[in-house]
């Protein structure tokens, strides 16, 4: 009986082993894939931490340019609208001139031309 006992604990103990070592096996083998995993990750992590640090450079390069760009257009609408200004009123003064002289039509010699020019630029 002892005999019987002990073979079956052996077997027991021979099958528990080989299962564990297989566990043990497929445990390494498990892991031996995901250390491969972890280092392939690792350098794609690295990759694509490059791509970002580029990606942001250009971001700032961009909006710098961006700035640039407005600040140009800033003071080209000034230059417009300070030039749209002056045009506007020396067509407005040539518009009142005009309507002066046609007040006056007559023949006048040029330089009487130029002194009603100037009292008209001297009313503004």
């Amino acid at each position: 009986d002892e005999e019987v006992k002990f073979t079956a604990f052996s077997e027991w103990c021979g099958k528990t082993q080989r299962m564990k070592a297989d566990e043990i096996a497929a445990g390494n083998e498990k892991m031996d894939e995901l250390k491969a995993f972890i280092d392939k990750s690792v350098v794609k992590i690295k990759k694509l931490t490059e791509r970002i640090q580029e990606l942001e450079e250009d971001v700032g390069r961009w909006e710098s340019d961006q700035k640039a760009a407005t600040d140009v257009r800033t003071k080209e609408e000034a230059d417009y609208t300070a030039t749209l200004t002056d045009y506007s009123e020396s067509l407005d003064a040539l518009d009142g001139a005009i309507a002066v002289l046609k007040k006056q039509a007559y023949t006048r010699n040029q330089a009487e031309l130029v002194q009603a020019f100037l009292q008209i630029r001297r009313q503004r």
